[in-house]
């Protein structure tokens, strides 16, 4: 280690909308005070008119010992991440990067980080903010999509894993905020460009991606900062599914009504292998410009705009085991269970249904926040004044596609007696474009959303010259959030399906295709196509379909319009007003916390104890049918269906909570910190389930032929009291031991309410979401170490490094399956842990990380016969490097998912397999220029 005297430190980091860690230019000025900083930081002297020496900090431990730094010097328990860190990983975007810290685990899609869980608590469980704010999200629930932005954007992320009272509430799991790089942190005028070529292995595709960063500071006075990311890239993604596994009492081999052959088990339902072609591109922009005209008022403006838009495009075959569906079809003639009671081997005679899929998912949204930020300093008072909007949207008024083509063979063998990760499904025979196929199912469907954040908060700080009272924090705010969510679906997606157009028999032949039982519409042979897929799950051994034919999904449409426009237009995607809805929420907060400061047994102590006021008001907006419209005959069947008109509908509720905390840190001896921090915190319920709407059944007289499904606009929020233990030993810049317990009491869980309520004189069974009395504890441990090993090896190996961490959680949710046992929360692993090792000296880094979860429930099953899913444990190696060819110019290479791991699911226990997927490595060479 060396010892710089510094006179001023300004860092500044460009990986915001950068793409790689060196276009990262940090820069620390000389200060009275001495630090000490990792051996590779490298020396600058620039002349100015002040002859002050710059020193710049670009080297992977610096950022490494800056995230330890905020770690140990935070009144609250916070794991940190600073620019370089996150620029130095191979990491896509925000989500994968946060997977390196202890307590965060990632949930993908399609191979992307998407979501977090933090301490086992994923979606709305915690709150996302940029810069303090509050951010919108493109979904319709609370959780935010991380995926739509890059991790070239940021310039530190802290997850505070215990709140203050100043902390816009709503993260019952953590407070994730993101912070984007201000001006005057930077010296003088830089740019920044650089540029990517993403290999994605399996599609064999090459990707561009593109950044530009410009920022100046005049006399620090006013600063500007701006930034351009671009990325395209197209993607493969290969995977199995089995739908489901039900318990077969009896399954009649032979069809010869002899029990003798009969066997029972659990039964695989509708499995299929599809390859999905994936193009996504994103374009990100920031501007930040700060105003600092004295010491005492300073301006801060922000504004980040992201679009991601998402085409996924994917082909399948598929067949359901629990068909036959239609008399005289499908005799098994062959069966066999295993010694867990699953049937892995059957075998079908006569024509067998075979599906053919396409399936088109899209997403097209935009993230935009902008922020104005005023503070003042007055006398022992700082004043600050900030307001913000933030406003997602993803647009898909019917734009995915689910549709299938039928045909039949004479036999299928499903056997999965290897236990293989990929059942084999052997065919009679093998079918392509040209083996005849009819119409069944077409499906356009869209889920849109749009959500508005607005805030206004006003806070200040009083310096107190009271003892041990250092300073009192207070505040009051409001925000304003208004999420909106639109359901488009087909008014009827088999209005071509099993030689019927609209329920109509078809008696023209021409039209028509047989097979056995089976009678289409025949799909015309210039709509099919081969197949193009090469080496499908080439990862897995087995004999099953690699290869399969396809049809042009435009064609196929214009083929519908041609034989009946009325009936084709009954397939395009309507917007359904009973599912769409507007919920508004506003929120007034105060709050106020003091820091106070002391000795304890002559170590110093800090302590931070505060409260924050909230009252909540929810309107509901949304369509609803009317039981009240109902008209009977004499014995009670209704005789009109004007009940299930929908009608706009609005309610309204509100609700006031008080949520106290206290941080508590001591500082023992020199090197270590002992923390205890208490909190009453919430999260609120998921906003699906506020909606107001109301859908009625009554087919007759009797309880069982009358139902209502009512939502829940006044749901109360999730509450928890949690406390947290840590301690933690710092020994150098870069060395850490911690631990850390954590122990949270949940309660306000949301559960299904039966019940009979008397409608006119008749009972109706009532299903609505309510908050039950049942409450869940979640506790857990986290140990993290790290540390350079200068110290320890001999100088010719200085450079070398380690990160280690490891967390244990384990709870049950509150909730209980269809066979009332208690299960535990989505998305939460018991077990996982990181270890990261990296080499940084000089103009060249590497590091390998490495990332590991165990097993965690990813769906709950309502049905008895059925079976809850999990995913099962699973590790990602990447690794990255980083090489300055000159003080301005650098090279980048990294390769995620190094070992090509793929992504396994499974059904009740681990040997009913339900998924497996994969989608290759991605390769990155790039090149970044400074000036």
């Amino acid at each position: 280690m060396k010892n710089y005297k510094m006179k001023y430190i300004s860092l500044m980091v460009s990986t915001l909308l950068c793409t790689t860690t060196n276009a990262a230019f940090a820069q620390v000025s000389l200060n009275d005070s001495t630090i000490e900083l990792p051996s590779n930081t490298k020396a600058d002297t620039k002349n100015t008119d002040e002859e002050i020496e710059v020193i710049a900090v670009t080297g992977l431990r610096s950022s490494l010992a800056k995230s330890l730094s905020v770690k140990k010097d935070s009144l609250n328990i916070v794991d940190a991440i600073s620019a370089e860190d996150v620029g130095q990983l191979p990491d896509v975007n925000v989500a994968e990067a946060l997977q390196r810290i202890a307590g965060i685990t990632v949930s993908r899609e399609r191979g992307n980080g998407q979501n977090i869980s933090v301490r086992g608590l994923t979606g709305g469980f915690n709150m996302t903010t940029l810069n303090g704010r509050k951010l919108a999200t493109d979904n319709s629930g609370r959780n935010f999509n991380y995926d739509v932005l890059s991790s070239g954007i940021i310039s530190s992320i802290e997850v505070s894993k215990t709140p203050k009272a100043e902390f816009t509430e709503g993260g019952i799991g953590a407070t994730i905020d993101i912070k984007t790089v201000r001006p005057l942190d930077t010296v003088g005028t830089n740019v920044t460009f650089s540029a990517e070529n993403v290999y994605k292995d399996l599609a064999d595709k090459h990707n561009p991606k593109a950044s530009i960063f410009f920022s100046e500071n005049i006399d620090d006075t006013f600063g500007v900062a701006a930034g351009l990311i671009y990325s395209k890239t197209q993607g493969r993604f290969d995977y199995m599914s089995i739908a489901d596994y039900y318990r077969q009492e009896t399954l009649d081999i032979g069809n010869d009504n002899d029990a003798s052959n009969d066997i029972t088990g659990n039964m695989a339902d509708y499995i299929s292998y599809n390859t999905s072609k994936d193009d996504n591109d994103r374009l990100s922009g920031n501007l930040a410009l700060q105003w600092r005209p004295t010491s005492d008022l300073n301006i801060n403006f922000d504004a980040l705009h992201s679009s991601y838009n998402v085409n996924n495009i994917a082909s399948g075959i598929s067949l359901g085991l629990t068909q036959p569906l239609y008399p005289n079809h499908g005799i098994w003639t062959d069966g066999e269970v295993d010694e867990n009671g699953n049937i892995v081997k059957l075998t079908t005679a006569d024509p067998f249904l075979i599906d053919l899929l396409h399936i088109e998912e899209h997403r097209k949204t935009t993230t935009l926040a902008l922020g104005l930020n005023v503070m003042w300093y007055v006398g022992n008072f700082t004043l600050e004044a900030d307001v913000s909007h933030s406003a997602a949207k993803n647009e898909n008024d019917g734009d995915n596609k689910f549709v299938v083509a039928r045909s039949a063979i004479d036999s299928a063998t499903y056997d999965n007696s290897r236990g293989s990760n990929v059942p084999d499904m052997i065919f009679s025979s093998q079918l392509d474009a040209s083996s005849g196929f009819g119409a069944h199912y077409t499906s356009f469907s869209g889920l849109g959303s749009e959500d508005n954040v607005d805030q206004l908060n006003l806070k200040g700080t009083w310096a107190s010259d009271i003892k041990h009272l250092t300073s009192l924090d207070f505040g009051v705010g409001y925000t304003g959030q208004t999420k909106s969510r639109d359901n488009w679906r087909a008014p009827n997606s088999s209005a071509f399906s099993k030689g019927k157009i609209d329920g109509v028999e078809v008696t023209d032949e021409s039209l028509l295709i047989h097979n056995g039982e089976f009678t289409w519409i025949k799909i015309p042979d210039e709509v099919m196509q081969n197949s193009s897929t090469d080496d499908f799950l080439k990862q897995e051994s087995g004999n099953f379909p690699r290869q399969w034919a396809g049809f042009d999904i435009n064609a196929l449409n214009a083929f519908y319009q041609s034989v009946d426009p009325t009936a084709a237009n009954k397939l395009i995607a309507q917007h359904n007003q009973g599912s769409s809805y507007t919920i508004s929420e506003n929120v007034l907060s105060a709050y106020l916390q003091a820091n106070i400061e002391g000795q304890l047994w002559k170590y110093d102590y800090f302590l931070n104890i505060g409260g924050r006021l909230l009252e909540t008001t929810i309107e509901s907006k949304g369509f609803t049918e009317n039981v009240d419209e109902i008209i009977r005959d004499d014995e009670g069947y209704p005789i009109n269906t004007t009940f299930k008109d929908l009608a706009p509908v609005t309610k309204k509720d509100s609700y006031r909570n008080f949520l106290p905390s206290l941080n508590f840190r001591w500082n023992l001896f020199d090197d270590y910190v002992f923390r205890v921090a208490a909190s009453k915190v919430l999260s609120r319920p998921d906003l699906a389930s506020m909606s107001p709407y109301e859908s009625v059944t009554s087919t007759g007289p009797a309880l069982k032929e009358n139902t209502k499904n009512i939502s829940n606009p006044g749901l109360k929020p999730f509450k928890a009291n949690q406390l947290d233990i840590s301690l933690e030993w710092y020994f150098s810049e870069l060395g850490a031991v911690t631990a850390a317990f954590y122990y949270k009491d949940i309660a306000n869980f949301v559960s299904s309410e039966t019940y009979i309520e008397n409608i006119d004189g008749y009972d109706f069974e009532v299903f609505r979401p309510v908050n039950n009395d049942e409450n869940s504890i979640i506790k857990g441990t986290e140990l993290a170490y790290q540390q350079g090993l200068d110290n320890i090896l001999p100088d010719y190996l200085s450079g070398f490094g380690f990160q280690l961490n490891y967390t244990y959680s384990d709870t049950d949710s509150g909730k209980d399956n269809a066979r009332g046992e208690k299960v535990g929360f989505i998305g939460m692993s018991k077990n996982s842990y990181n270890i990261q090792a990296y080499y940084d000296e000089g103009n060249f880094s590497t590091r390998f990380a490495y990332n590991y979860r165990d097993s965690y429930l990813t769906n709950i099953h309502y049905s008895e016969s059925g079976y809850d899913t999990f995913a099962d444990a699973v590790g990602y190696l990447d690794w990255s490097m980083n090489y300055d060819v000159t003080d301005s110019i650098s090279v980048r290479a990294s390769v995620n998912n190094l070992t090509d791991e793929g992504d396994r699911k499974y059904s009740g226990d681990k040997n009913k397999v339900a998924y497996q997927a994969y989608w290759g490595r991605t390769l990155t060479l790039g090149v970044t220029a400074r000036f």
